[in-house]
């Protein structure tokens, strides 16, 4: 019986394949590099808005219970290989409820500047990544105490070392207040309160 011959070789075959294996895998390895790579070490600012639902405190002579907080924030500093560190500052628009001993209501607006540090950490390296944040510090102007915002979102990029980034945030702020009046007379008394706010914000990396 005549042998019947292949032109290819079992050899040629498999180096036939493990090159188109090789030429195949590449596009998914740059793929993984550039979500490796997407935020590189060194700087990285962010811009964000948000809008938060507020539950406020009492004072002596007001019944504050429920507001409404639209606020702006940008910071700037360092990324490393997980974790990003620096610093920022913002805008609040505040609008409260307001009832005074004799319940009769009202709405106050104020606007207070916080000036925080601001830590984040990334749990992937990837392009869509969660994250964690954190902002502490100080808030000026009509209101001011002690203020700390931890976030929890998701980063999703846009191309072009540009992301997208959303998050459920809270922001307690302890906010330092003055009464000088009395139907006693003239005094002056300092104490503090505490609000609460819970919400949602939108913003950009860089």
């Amino acid at each position: 019986m005549k042998r019947i011959s292949f032109p290819w070789s079992w050899k040629s075959i498999a180096i036939i394949l493990a090159v188109v294996f090789n030429l195949v895998s590449l596009p998914a390895a740059h793929a993984q590099d550039e979500g490796t790579v997407f935020r590189p070490e060194g700087y990285m600012g962010f811009v964000s808005m948000g809008l938060q639902s507020s539950f406020v405190g009492k004072t002596p002579i007001t019944n504050m219970t429920r507001g409404t907080d639209l606020n702006l924030r940008t910071s700037h500093g360092y990324m490393g290989e997980w974790l990003f560190f620096g610093a920022g500052l913002g805008v609040d628009i505040h609008k409260v409820k307001v009832k005074d001993n004799l319940d009769v209501a009202s709405s106050e607006s104020s606007t207070y500047l916080p000036i925080f540090l601001n830590g984040r950490v990334y749990f992937s390296k990837s392009r869509n990544a969660v994250y964690f944040d954190l902002k502490g510090g100080y808030a000026l102007a009509d209101a001011k105490g002690g203020f700390l915002e931890p976030s929890l979102g998701l980063s999703c990029a846009l191309g072009g070392g540009v992301a997208i980034n959303m998050a459920f945030t809270f922001e307690w702020l302890r906010v330092e207040y003055s009464d000088n009046s009395s139907s006693w007379g003239t005094f002056y008394e300092k104490d503090h309160i505490n609000t609460s706010s819970i919400g949602f914000t939108v913003g950009l990396e860089f």
